[in-house]
């Protein structure tokens, strides 16, 4: 089971959503998504440069590894119900420049993020697209 979690649209605390619905659904999850892509969620897309990630990764992170061990049938901290560790992944926005490629990367990299989910809907539509918007 996949958990791609995101932050509440009138939230003005984007860093306690995540942690949240890590605490509350990652007992469950084989793995976890940090979504910062949403294109309809107003400002969610701020959080992909280099402070903002950084800050959200590392709470994620922490969150992760803090689920109950009463939870875990070996009692290390970080798993599921099944006693398996949760991959947490960062999934990313396809309309992003090359500084901040270059900032998620290194977060994801300093951090210790499991892997990437790549990409999101974007928010321009390609001139050379044939088909009628919707």
């Amino acid at each position: 089971l996949g958990i791609n979690l995101g932050k509440n649209k009138h939230s003005t605390d984007e860093t306690a959503d995540y942690e949240k619905g890590i605490a509350q659904l990652g007992p469950y999850a084989d793995y976890l998504v940090v979504n910062i892509s949403s294109p309809n969620t107003p400002g969610l897309r701020a959080l992909q440069k280099r402070e903002p990630i950084r800050r959200l990764l590392k709470a994620a992170i922490r969150a992760r590894d803090n689920i109950s061990p009463l939870m875990r049938v070996d009692g290390i901290r970080g798993g599921n119900v099944d006693g398996r560790d949760i991959p947490l992944f960062v999934k990313i926005a396809p309309d992003i420049s090359s500084e901040e490629m270059e900032d998620i990367a290194a977060a994801v990299i300093e951090i210790g993020v499991d892997g990437m989910v790549i990409s999101n809907t974007s928010n321009q539509r390609p001139s050379g697209l044939l088909s009628k918007a919707s």
